[in-house]
């Protein structure tokens, strides 16, 4: 499969003068990449390599990243790879990719990993944010942060038993992904890189668009519905989602080939053999002729719902697919109703609340309006709305972490005043014209780091959308600022004609081990639609009469029960129930982003996941 050009600049150091023992074979590990690249007519390149006649100095490695910083086509994918010795110097020390002349003379230093972001980031100016990093040295120690400039991809510990292995993993990878090239991204390339390593040494990948294409940037990125998975060795299937992800031994998942939304079909239905732990679970195996990729990717098709609850007019139809039940006015999750004096046949959604005290009386505008015929799908958007923020539970003693909801000052950009947060319910009585910023403060109370997450969820249309997903765990007695001085501020919209009171639900996840949460987005998109099949209940209901409903699936009561009662330590969640009421006056209709800043703001206030503030201060 032909990919569009894309430029290379390879960085291989095979001795150093001060330090004769090492031996790292970078200079033949990149050579080896560059004899690939240029035999292989699938790589239309401009590759250009350091000298391996010559020391590759500091001073060597600086022009190199000069010359890239020529303007060219932004639309080229750009890959630097360096191989040779890395590390950290010292406790707290900055970690540094090593020089041939290190140690030579004063001015024969290490480039820091700052340094490296400094760099990367003045190249992106000329390239676009299109630029690989392929760091061939051990980076656990390098704090990278989550750029946007750049990505990197390395081995997280060393590889010194065969220095070749992460280029030959590369190879290898390049080599039998040949059909599939175009639809690589940096996590997935990242991925299967990591199948090839030998004793199970991990590939980090970082950066804030690892789910970008690898070779064509511009041209499409990973969808969030797909759940990476793994082959192991000993014949198992393991699905990096778990019991704080909501799986259940009920859930089907279908399986693909990559994670972009392109026109690809599953390549199989499995379902959970078991939940192994709060992150992994092991999927059946299919039959024994049918071989899954060494890295697949999923997406539930069949998935755990809580049935909600409906008051609804007799003149409008529902299929039943088992995601709803209904009930009596006034004590129902969803209030339908025909939209009157209209010539199209529509229907209001009124989102009434959970079951918990102090039911939210809709307001005259606070509802979806929508066709008829899209009603049955957004039902079952309903249902897994109520799922995952309502239903997917896991209380822990003692909690791993401590949540405060606080005002921010608009002078000093930091939180202010008391905390808001009234058990999990915070009441904003917001007047007309004023502009109210807010943020989360997150302490950690766990004796282990953790790793939080934030959504926000909106009921109006049953949107789930990160809120926050961090770049590092937060460790123990610290606490982690979620707006103010470094993310965006938690603005509420005022809805336009409506005076009456608003819902809207933050979720918080907490794990031990870093993961994904990524796939619990909702968007209700047509492409969302397409991969999770909804819509196809109704055919599957209709179809089975066994009572197998291959994508119509409901947890069992025993086994919501059980869920509900799980207290596992490792994982916590927390659902806070934001309701805002409006005060007499004209609305002003604003919310705030990155453009309507004032000047003297706009620095203070970064997009969510490039930078939070984990402050070690107790809250």
């Amino acid at each position: 499969m032909s990919l569009p050009p894309f430029v290379v600049r390879l960085i291989g150091i095979g001795k150093y003068d001060k330090f004769p023992h090492l031996r790292p074979e970078g200079d033949t590990n990149a050579k080896d990449l560059s004899d690939f690249l240029k035999g292989d007519p699938n790589f239309n390149h401009d590759i250009d390599m350091a000298s391996a006649t010559e020391p590759v100095t500091r001073d060597k490695i600086f022009e190199m990243f000069m010359e890239l910083r020529k303007s060219v086509d932004r639309s080229k994918a750009t890959l630097v790879f360096f191989s040779g010795i890395g590390g950290s110097l010292g406790s707290g020390g900055p970690s540094i990719i090593c020089p041939a002349d290190i140690g030579v003379n004063d001015k024969s230093k290490g480039i820091t990993d700052q340094e490296l972001v400094s760099q990367f980031d003045s190249i992106s100016r000329f390239r676009g944010n299109n630029i690989t990093f392929l760091m061939d040295c051990p980076s656990s120690q390098f704090k990278w942060g989550n750029p946007n400039s750049f990505v990197v991809i390395s081995p997280r510990t060393a590889t010194s038993e065969n220095p070749k292995a992460f280029t030959q993993s590369i190879i290898e990878v390049l080599s039998r992904e040949k059909d599939s090239l175009a639809f690589l991204t940096v996590q997935s390339f990242a991925d299967k890189v990591q199948t090839f390593m030998s004793n199970g040494i991990e590939v980090d990948c970082r950066g804030l668009n690892v789910d970008r294409l690898l070779f064509n940037p511009r041209k499409g990125k990973a969808h969030h519905a797909f759940i990476r998975g793994r082959a192991e060795t000993d014949g198992t299937l393991t699905l990096f989602a778990g019991s704080a992800h909501g799986v259940t031994e009920d859930s089907t998942f279908g399986i693909y080939h990559h994670h972009i939304a392109h026109n690809q079909s599953p390549i199989v239905h499995l379902q959970t053999e078991r939940v192994q732990d709060s992150t992994t679970s092991k999927l059946r195996l299919p039959s024994s002729d049918f071989k899954v990729p060494p890295v697949f990717y999923a997406v539930e098709t069949r998935c755990p719902l809580e049935p909600v609850d409906i008051f609804k007019p007799v003149d409008i139809n529902l299929h039943q697919y088992r995601s709803w039940n209904e009930g009596e006015e006034g004590k129902t999750n969803i209030t339908l109703e025909r939209l009157s004096n209209s010539d199209t046949d529509k229907v209001k959604i009124f989102w009434n609340g959970f079951a918990d005290p102090g039911r939210i009386k809709p307001g005259p505008e606070n509802c979806l309006f929508l066709p008829a015929d899209e009603l049955d799908k957004v039902i079952r958007h309903a249902a897994r709305f109520k799922y995952i923020v309502g239903s997917l539970a896991n209380t822990v003693s003692p909690p791993l972490f401590k949540v405060k909801f606080q005002e921010i000052s608009t002078a000093s950009g930091q939180p202010t005043g008391d905390n808001l947060l009234k058990g999990d319910l915070v009441e904003l009585d917001i007047q007309g014209g004023e502009e109210r910023m807010y943020c989360l403060a997150i302490r950690n109370l766990a004796k282990f780091a953790i790793w939080p997450f934030v959504f926000r969820c909106d009921p109006r249309e049953f949107k789930i959308e990160p809120l926050y997903t961090p770049t590092q765990p937060l460790a123990p007695e610290s606490k982690l600022i979620i707006g103010g001085g470094d993310g965006d501020s938690l603005m509420f919209e005022q809805w336009k004609s409506d005076p009456g009171p608003a819902l809207t639900y933050v979720k918080i996840f907490a794990t031990k081990t870093r993961t994904s949460f990524s796939f619990l987005t909702q968007d209700r998109s047509s492409i969302e639609n397409k991969l999770r099949e909804v819509g196809e209940e109704a055919k599957a209901s209709s179809n089975n009469s066994d009572g197998e409903h291959r994508h119509a699936a409901v947890q069992p009561a025993t086994e919501t029960e059980k869920r509900k009662s799980d207290t596992k330590e490792d994982w916590q969640t927390r659902q806070i129930t934001v309701q805002r009421t409006y005060g007499k006056g004209k609305p002003r209709v604003r919310t705030l982003s990155m453009e309507t800043l004032p000047a003297d703001l706009l620095k203070r206030f970064r997009s969510f996941g490039q930078k939070a503030s984990a402050m070690a201060s107790p809250s």
